[in-house]
């Protein structure tokens, strides 16, 4: 597989121009919810937390057939991870700023889009990543629900069944 370039930009911010638009709107939901728990680093739940508030169809789909609520878990995560007594401190798209989790979440969705014929991240690739990682998230994202692989296979189905009513090609 030829390499693909890195999402970084070499002054370290993200590069935006990888990810679909509804991605980078996720990601902007994640530094959001970064700033709203009081962490100065965007971390994969907050990644997660950005997809699940974002407007992106597949997976408010995939979280339909997962018989998941989006607007609970995006709660529970807030308070999971809300620091109290901190000030609200300045998280952003950069190197700097995303948790070592969240870098490789970020990668491997660009790996996963690469796999794919896509030329641009898409919220799929990026949720398939996250679910992908064996952490904390995983686990609490699948509390009471389908375990971590029956939700990535939901999420392919979803993406496959959204590609080709596109007309994209979907190769699996």
């Amino acid at each position: 597989m030829p390499h693909s370039p890195d999402i970084f930009l070499p002054n370290g911010s993200v590069d935006r121009d990888r990810f679909t638009p509804t991605a980078a709107e996720a990601l902007d939901q994640a530094v959001g919810a970064a700033r709203a728990t009081r962490w100065d680093t965007v971390k994969a739940s907050h990644l997660v937390m950005g997809l699940l508030v974002g407007s992106d169809r597949t997976v408010s789909l995939w979280a339909l057939r997962a018989g998941l609520d989006r607007t609970d878990i995006v709660c529970r995560f807030r308070d999971l991870l809300r620091l109290r007594g901190t000030p609200r401190p300045l998280a952003r798209l950069h190197r700097e700023f995303l948790s070592t989790p969240a870098i490789g979440a970020l990668r491997t969705a660009r790996e996963r889009c690469a796999e794919h014929d896509r030329t641009r991240i898409t919220p799929a690739d990026l949720l398939w990543a996250l679910l992908a990682q064996d952490n904390w998230v995983t686990t609490a994202l699948t509390d009471g629900g389908p375990p971590a692989p029956v939700l990535r296979v939901l999420l392919a189905e979803v993406d496959r069944m959204h590609s080709a009513a596109r007309g994209a090609p979907y190769p699996y």
